[in-house]
């Protein structure tokens, strides 16, 4: 069951609905139910820009009017000050309060249940970074970690007992690897995989090679001094799994899919293709190209992602697509049926000399907290005189 955008602030009596179901993850969005034993009766679904003072009042006005069960509030962890400004830290015993970006509706056999806290199983051999990913998950405040693994031999089998909402994944590990783990799990039930990377190059092609077997994200182990930069990006991380769709399966080569599509396609020289992509933009990125003809226009890619990774997300496409993709090089000219990945940790700009176009990549500063930045290259590709373009963003 997917949410629709015109139940935003509508009673759902369950009650006079008892047909009313399924099951439904939201993100950050608001809900007021009211519950008995544990049974949710009624319910709805909010923005956060709908939390008023005048949404205040008329709550209170409707718990005084309540004869059967409690009520309870769920709020993102962001609208608390504001929650403490309205209340004033006085809640009624009639109501309960309670704050997570995290919520789901599930009907269970006659009964309709909300849970506002997801369950998570971490595999990694390293103890430390088990521990650190316990603290992490206990400071996000909405996840509970079901169990931690340090053997990935049975680690498959495990997961699927367990049924997590998500999980973490080491990549290299004794006895087997944390990529042939998941096409392990994968082959028996989809559950989204965030990989957790250390940041060697070796490693860097391997988190791609997870990416191509299904795996979710990724993110690379964090230095000490930036753990909690981590935590916040893992947070983020875990919500878009929430409304992320399961890759598509299927053990087709894309290589040899992309040489059978016609290759009639001719490109004119004044065509640039360019594209930016930040979280889950990998898999993204690999289904596109991987569906492309072997011929194509210039293209350029910003990928938001850190350095190192940006050389071994090029190999990895290009291992898979007819054409040839590279991590961008200063001074590199475009030229048809080649793609440039934006280098990690720098900017990339291009510059036009005689009529040719050429890569720039410069040490000038995030935009947005990101380097490379997809906005800075399309401000500088859109200066271009002469040329058709064609730009897309891919968002997560």
């Amino acid at each position: 069951m997917s949410y629709n955008s015109s139940w935003n602030l509508k009673w759902i009596d369950l009650q006079k609905n008892p047909e009313w179901g399924g099951e439904l993850s939201l993100t950050s969005q608001c809900v007021l139910y009211l519950h008995e034993n544990s049974r949710v009766l009624g319910f709805t679904i909010f923005e956060p820009r709908d939390f008023t003072a005048e949404f205040v009042v008329r709550l209170k006005e409707r718990m005084k009017n309540t004869l059967q069960g409690r009520w309870h509030l769920l709020l993102p962890a962001f609208l608390r000050h504001r929650a403490d400004s309205f209340f004033g830290g006085a809640f009624s015993e009639q109501m309960g309060l309670s704050y997570s970006s995290f919520v789901n509706f599930k009907k269970v056999d006659k009964g309709f249940y909300i849970r506002d806290r997801m369950k998570v199983v971490n595999v990694d051999d390293s103890p430390v970074i088990l521990k650190f990913l316990k603290h992490a998950f206990d400071s996000l405040g909405y996840v509970d970690v079901l169990k931690q693994i340090s053997d990935p031999t049975a680690a498959a089998a495990e997961i699927v007992a367990l049924s997590p909402d998500f999980v973490t994944m080491d990549i290299q590990m004794p006895s087997k690897t944390g990529i042939e783990v998941v096409r392990e799990l994968l082959a028996r039930k989809y559950f989204p995989v965030i990989m957790i990377s250390s940041l060697s190059l070796e490693e860097g092609s391997m988190v791609f090679e997870a990416l191509n077997s299904g795996a979710f994200d990724y993110l690379q182990k964090p230095r000490m001094e930036d753990k909690k930069i981590f935590i916040e990006e893992l947070g983020q991380r875990i919500l878009n799994t929430v409304n992320g769709k399961r890759p598509s399966s299927g053990s087709s080569n894309p290589r040899s899919k992309a040489k059978t599509v016609n290759t009639a396609f001719t490109a004119s020289d004044d065509l640039l293709w360019v594209l930016g992509a930040s979280t889950g933009g990998t898999q993204a990125l690999t289904q596109v190209f991987t569906s492309l003809p072997a011929h194509i226009p210039p293209t350029l890619i910003v990928q938001h992602i850190p350095p190192v990774y940006s050389k071994a997300f090029a190999e990895s496409l290009d291992r898979l697509c007819p054409f040839t993709v590279k991590e961008a090089v200063d001074g590199d000219e475009l030229k048809r049926d080649h793609v440039y990945v934006a280098a990690g940790g720098l900017q990339m700009g291009i510059v036009e000399k005689l009529g040719k176009v050429f890569i720039v990549l410069n040490d000038d500063p995030p935009i947005n907290r990101f380097k490379p930045s997809v906005d800075y290259l399309f401000k500088q590709v859109a200066k271009l005189k002469g040329k058709r373009i064609v730009a897309a963003v891919l968002t997560g």
